[in-house]
């Protein structure tokens, strides 16, 4: 592609679509977004992993260990991690880019809460979602969620700003 052409020339994004996947997305985070005390649940886990695609076609990078999740493997991820979460999700930029039955996400996400030793955190959150529509439905194919580290030190920077995310 020539330098002096914008490398998204010729997409028209759909305000529709774009609604659509934005009420998606949002709908995701909201459902973590839970008062202190309310235990998570196998209705809530699968309210969750309805949002995803299911086996193989779904591939998570969490920003721990291990290097990915998918199928029941994810399933599991999600009941661990929840047993002692306790907190809210706050999208602070959101960026889509979708075309029919396809959606990419971008989002800047702040998590604060309590964790599993009782001690309150805040973490900022890299996220980006590949969405597919199937039979009229929205699923995550991919989720990857991640923590800038600084280069320079090597450590992981878990409430890192920028100047327009505060």
């Amino acid at each position: 592609m020539p330098a002096d052409k914008p490398a998204n020339e010729g997409y028209t994004p759909d305000p529709n679509l774009i609604a659509e996947v934005a009420a998606f997305e949002t709908e995701f985070v909201n459902q973590f977004n839970f008062p202190d005390g309310v235990v998570y649940d196998k209705q809530m886990s699968d309210h969750v992993l309805s949002f995803y695609a299911k086996g193989a076609d779904m591939r998570f990078f969490d920003f721990m260990t291990p290097l990915e999740w998918s199928g029941d493997e994810l399933e599991q991820h999600f009941k661990d991690i929840m047993a002692n979460y306790s907190g809210q999700i706050e999208l602070l930029d959101m960026k889509i880019h979708a075309a029919s039955d396809l959606a990419a996400v971008t989002s800047i996400q702040r998590m604060t809460g309590i964790g599993p030793k009782r001690e309150p955190y805040t973490l900022v959150l890299r996220v980006t979602d590949i969405l597919v529509r199937k039979d009229g439905s929205w699923k995550f194919v991919h989720q990857h969620v991640s923590i800038p580290v600084d280069w320079a030190t090597g450590v992981a920077d878990f409430q890192a700003t920028r100047k327009n995310v505060t």
